[in-house]
């Protein structure tokens, strides 16, 4: 009986996650042993992680997967397929070269389209810079400027892939204006765990283009996906990431544009190998400074944001694992 039971523990702690990757996000999410467990038998942990910074929302959450890392490396560079979802409502990727083609399915709500007409520096219903709120202002009176808006876009990561973070926006349709540099740099001086696992890679995020380590590759996507009140129009960078010495796989999604809600978002995949077996242990990190605070109902808009995003990673994290295990 003592042998079948320590034969049990055995297969256990066989199973549970290993490697760097694991370790280094591990010091940071501490999922208990019994949380886990839950992992093993083949359902979801999500949770909420603590922030010292109020506008932020982080979630995490975990799931096994009868599919090896390589997988979701494949899978997730087919990115208009990978994130089809309700939610989703339209989405492209973006060639080697950008060009005006890739947003040619982009389309602009009539609400969007109202709030164009009457934009100003300091006033505006769409998260913009002062200098892409002067062109619409100028190039965009009547009519529609879904056009010029993609165009705008364009122009925005064009200059994006040469300068890199300096180039970022900084949104000015508030008074207080918000540089999006600033905030992802925050939101990677307070993830040590990404600094753990790879420092090569850590600087690359800091310091892109420069410095790609080998092992790495990158790819633009834009998306229009339902959220809150509003659907919100997003520009991703996804880094990719696998050392030549594991199995596992870290993928980064750097939000660097969001027409509503958001100041900055950072999203992390990773996979995790399962010693010994085709399977890994497929995990998301997000974390997101939401742009919800003042006004009467800011408590219940960003209470809607928290959960809206934590709903959304256990509903990706089944549609991922449904998508990576189908022949």
């Amino acid at each position: 009986m003592r042998t079948i039971a320590g034969l049990l523990l055995g297969i256990l702690l066989f199973a549970v996650p290993s490697g760097r990757l694991w370790q280094a996000f591990q010091s940071h999410v501490r999922l208990t042993d019994s949380e886990i467990s839950t992992v093993e038998r083949g359902d979801i942990v999500s949770k909420v992680l603590p922030s010292k910074n109020e506008r932020e929302v982080a979630a995490f959450g975990m799931i096994r997967v009868d599919a090896p890392g390589e997988v979701l490396l494949t899978r997730f560079r087919d990115i208009t397929n990978f994130k089809k979802a309700e939610q989703v409502l339209e989405i492209g990727k973006f060639g080697a070269t950008p060009s005006l083609q890739d947003l040619q399915t982009l389309t602009l709500t009539a609400e969007d389209i109202d709030e164009i007409r009457t934009c100003r520096v300091g006033q505006c219903g769409l998260r913009l810079s002062s200098s892409m709120i002067e062109r619409l202002r100028r190039g965009a009176p009547a009519g529609d400027p879904s056009q010029l808006f993609r165009q705008l876009l364009l122009e925005y990561v064009q200059s994006y892939l040469v300068s890199g973070n300096s180039a970022l926006v900084k949104y000015a349709d508030k008074t207080a204006t918000t540089s999006l540099a600033s905030e992802f740099q925050d939101l990677l001086t307070t993830a040590p765990y990404l600094r753990e696992y790879s420092p090569d890679f850590f600087a690359y995020l800091q310091n892109f283009p420069r410095g790609k380590p080998q092992g790495a590759d990158d790819f633009l996507y834009w998306s229009k996906e339902k959220f809150g009140l509003k659907p919100v129009i997003s520009i991703t960078h996804v880094f990719l990431y696998r050392p030549s010495t594991t199995d596992d796989v870290l993928i980064v999604s750097k939000q660097i544009y969001a027409s509503h809600y958001f100041h900055s978002s950072i999203g992390l995949t990773g996979s995790v190998a399962r010693t010994g077996r085709p399977q890994s242990y497929l995990f998301y990190l997000n974390r997101s400074r939401v742009d919800a605070l003042g006004g009467m109902f800011s408590g219940v808009l960003t209470n809607l944001i928290r959960g809206q995003i934590q709903d959304g990673l256990t509903t990706n994290l089944k549609l991922a694992k449904q998508r990576l295990e189908r022949p």
